[in-house]
């Protein structure tokens, strides 16, 4: 009956140093490749003839924060949305992530 305790206690410490070493080796490529989805902004592009009508969500810290945006030219075909965000003094002030739309005007080739 020693035995089986002596020999159960030696696996459950290789298998914890086992597990551990996998988590040090390959726990930091998993955290890498991992994202957060809330962070990404979905852009909805409507194209008339010279313009890009673009709209969609961002996520803003805090919930009296205001978010604004402007675009700038990078080459002839591409386009920098610049996304500026400011604290509404008129809003309760909780730091809490909330959804802000945005809407832009782009004129270029289509």
């Amino acid at each position: 009956m020693k035995d089986i305790f002596r020999r159960l206690s030696w696996f459950f410490v290789v298998s914890v140093f086992a597990a551990y070493s996998v988590l040090l080796v390959a726990g930091s490529t998993i955290r890498t490749n991992a994202y957060d989805t809330a962070h990404i902004v979905q852009v909805r592009d409507r194209i008339g003839p010279g313009v890009h009508n673009l709209t969609g969500m961002v996520m803003v810290p805090e919930t009296c924060a205001q978010i604004s945006v402007a675009n700038q030219m990078i080459a002839s075909s591409t386009f920098r949305l610049i996304f500026k965000t400011w604290k509404e003094p008129s809003v309760k002030c909780v730091r809490e992530e909330t959804p802000r739309v945005f809407r832009a005007v782009v004129f270029g080739p289509a």
